[in-house]
């Protein structure tokens, strides 16, 4: 027993972890020991660890998510799920709950919080309140922790479900500490010019101000925020990252809701987020090779932007610039063409063809027009098409469109119409290969074999 509590004390000294995976590592290292000792009591309590450390956890607020706050490392087609919180025992609860009081580890503490705070009630003896209580300033320490390590994504995740929690119990005075830290974080930020993270504290003061505490979020706190949200947006446009740029405009436009932007301004940020795929169409990041197929993406994504904000004008502009570009690759280098040879033993062709040669002409085209050995099999087409899909996934996930005098006159938009796509190349496939394997070596043979005429055709 002591020499467990020893390993687990052991663990515990480790002050910063960016992952809690580094945790698990050392736990299976515990889990192995007390097996290989024969220890079944001390190797289960290890497994428990590992499971509650090896869930993944949702960020709340800044990103959409509707699995909840935890789900499966793993996942399996057949529904295998590990680690399968439905699993886990009322003994497996009882000991997060007494770890939660033994451990003096901080992010140990808080990932056995957060998980009570959500799955604990069935076989708990804590209520929510009172987890929240532990929960709630173990996130804001972990917080810290991340921030001093500059770790600014974990920092806002963090305080984001320091947020959440907040609000579900309707506790003020944690709203208001974490107020302050999201004030003082933006003046680092400001300080050291560093915009990037402003986004997803935008995102938590926008969640606060539309709760019922929202009459605590002083207003000083939300010009700051939109301050440095301009300030982010002019950088981004200055050193040509158009694609931060657009993230900042659009959290910026998201303030108008709550009224802290006027309509001409919003207009005025939509109007920019259509120049920046405009420039992004001739600078594309900087490379060297501009790519004409790039440039048309880009004049494409403009075009249906001011098309959603109603400015007829530059959409027709964006029409004109679109089949230039086209144009462009259509006389450029760019296209290439991607073959592989498939070697078709010259036997089986002519073993194929000879039942048909074995009858006069007349009865030979009508055993040809018969026949389903011509004609794609509708299963064994969709069979095929979603096995490659599955094989070759990056071919599922790519953009697949038609350009027809220099403008693309058809795309797939979703994975329906993606599929379809690849099913009706496939369908295709079958059929050129047909024609080109059997058909006309057959045809080829009776007209010089067998006298077959058009006119013999026509008369039939």
């Amino acid at each position: 027993m002591e020499e467990y509590k020893d390993k687990v004390k052991q663990l515990e000294r480790i002050s910063y972890s960016e992952y809690l995976s580094e945790f698990v590592g050392e736990f299976k290292k515990i889990r192995d020991w007390a097996k290989e000792k024969g220890l079944v009591r001390f190797e289960k309590m290890a497994q428990y660890e590992i499971e509650v450390l090896s869930l993944h956890d949702q960020t709340p607020i800044v990103k959409i998510n509707d699995r909840g706050r935890f789900i499966p490392m793993i996942e399996y087609k057949d529904g295998t799920k590990w680690p399968d919180i439905e699993n886990f025992t009322g003994e497996q609860i009882a000991y997060y709950e007494q770890r939660l009081e033994e451990t003096e580890n901080v992010f140990l503490r808080a990932r056995y919080a957060d998980f009570l705070f959500e799955h604990g009630d069935k076989h708990g003896t804590k209520n929510k309140y009172e987890i929240s209580k532990i929960l709630l300033p173990s996130l804001l320490e972990t917080a810290e922790k991340h921030l001093e390590k500059g770790n600014c994504y974990l920092f806002v995740s963090e305080l984001a479900r320091a947020v959440e929690i907040s609000l579900k119990m309707g506790n003020k005075e944690w709203i208001e500490i974490i107020l302050k830290k999201i004030e003082s974080t933006l003046h680092m930020f400001d300080k050291n010019k560093d915009y990037r993270w402003t986004l997803g504290l935008s995102k938590l003061l926008r969640n606060i101000l539309s709760s019922k505490l929202s009459n605590l979020v002083d207003e000083k706190i939300v010009l700051l925020c939109i301050q440095l949200l301009n300030k982010g947006r002019k950088s981004y446009w200055d050193n040509k990252e158009y694609a931060d740029h657009r993230m900042f405009c659009k959290e910026i436009i998201h303030w108008k809701k709550l009224k802290r932007i006027s309509n001409e301004e919003e207009q005025q940020l939509q109007m920019e987020i259509g120049r920046s795929f405009e420039e992004e169409a001739v600078h594309q990041q900087g490379r060297e090779q501009k790519s004409s197929m790039v440039k048309a993406h880009f004049y494409e994504l403009a075009m249906r932007h001011y098309a959603n904000i109603g400015k007829t004008d530059k959409v027709e502009e964006m029409k004109i610039l679109i089949r230039k570009a086209y144009k462009e690759w259509e006389e450029s280098d760019e296209l290439s063409v991607v073959s592989a040879e498939v070697p078709i033993p010259t036997h089986e062709i002519e073993n194929m063809m000879q039942p048909y040669l074995e009858v006069d002409v007349a009865e030979s085209i009508d055993m040809i027009a018969k026949p389903i050995d011509f004609i794609p099999d509708i299963n064994n087409v969709e069979k095929l098409t979603k096995e490659l899909m599955t094989a070759y996934p990056l071919y599922h996930l790519v953009t697949k469109g038609l350009i027809d005098d220099e403008k693309k006159v058809a795309e797939a938009k979703n994975d329906e119409e993606s599929y379809q796509w690849a099913f009706s190349q496939n369908y295709m496939l079958h059929l050129q290969t047909v024609l080109n394997m059997a058909l006309v070596p057959l045809f080829d043979k009776l007209i010089k074999e067998r006298g077959l005429t058009s006119e013999l055709i026509i008369d039939l």
